[in-house]
């Protein structure tokens, strides 16, 4: 099996659930849906709730493992799955990884089908101190997610990206979007803590 490299920035933000089960190596619990939906938040946007979105987890060609999950929808959609809120620090530095591809015929909405966010807040407030969207060819931005015309990749992808936690947060919440008519799917997304990159 054929898979490429694209460098990314990554994450997103969403409420949570616990699953009994959490490697030793990474803060995502059911990082490859072994598990099935457990600990994994489905999210559909209002203006998309008649699409058909559906998350479900499959044995469809796994990254690894048994399965993985599929994001779907019959028509152009905004929806996303996202993990329970991690307790973090300000200053630690965090490497985020996963998985993706898209079915063939997937047809991307702009600004590009997929997006993994940050959100960065703090936990008495739940305010969102910062939020980062990272595209699939690698453009991060903050804010809203900046317009891309790559395409989504068919063959398993790796995503990767490092970040520093901003000042005043200590929540992390993440999310990962599809803005698609079709199919796309996610195995493998983990998240660890690492050194920061030295000057």
């Amino acid at each position: 099996m054929n898979a490429k490299t694209i460098l990314l920035g990554l994450v997103c933000g969403l409420p949570c659930y616990f699953s009994p089960e959490l490697r030793a190596d990474t803060f995502i619990e059911n990082p490859g849906f072994e598990d099935g939906k457990a600990n994994w938040i489905f999210w559909v946007a209002e203006e998309s709730r008649d699409k058909a979105c559906d998350f479900s987890v499959v044995s469809e060609n796994p990254h690894s493992g048994k399965n993985c999950a599929r994001l779907e929808s019959t028509d152009y959609a905004r929806f996303c799955i996202g993990t329970q809120p991690l307790p973090v620090k300000e200053g630690e530095t965090y490497r985020l990884s996963g998985w993706v591809r898209a079915r063939g015929e997937v047809m991307p909405k702009s600004p590009g089908g997929f997006a993994v966010r940050l959100s960065f807040a703090h936990e008495k407030t739940d305010l969102i101190k910062e939020r980062l969207h990272v595209g699939i060819a690698g453009n991060i931005s903050r804010g809203n997610l900046s317009a891309s015309s790559a395409q989504l990749p068919t063959e398993w992808t790796h995503v990767e990206a490092t970040f520093e936690i901003p000042q005043g947060a200590d929540m992390l919440k993440i999310s990962i979007f599809a803005y698609i008519k079709g199919a796309i799917f996610l195995d493998d997304f983990d998240l660890q803590k690492v050194d920061k990159p030295s000057m």
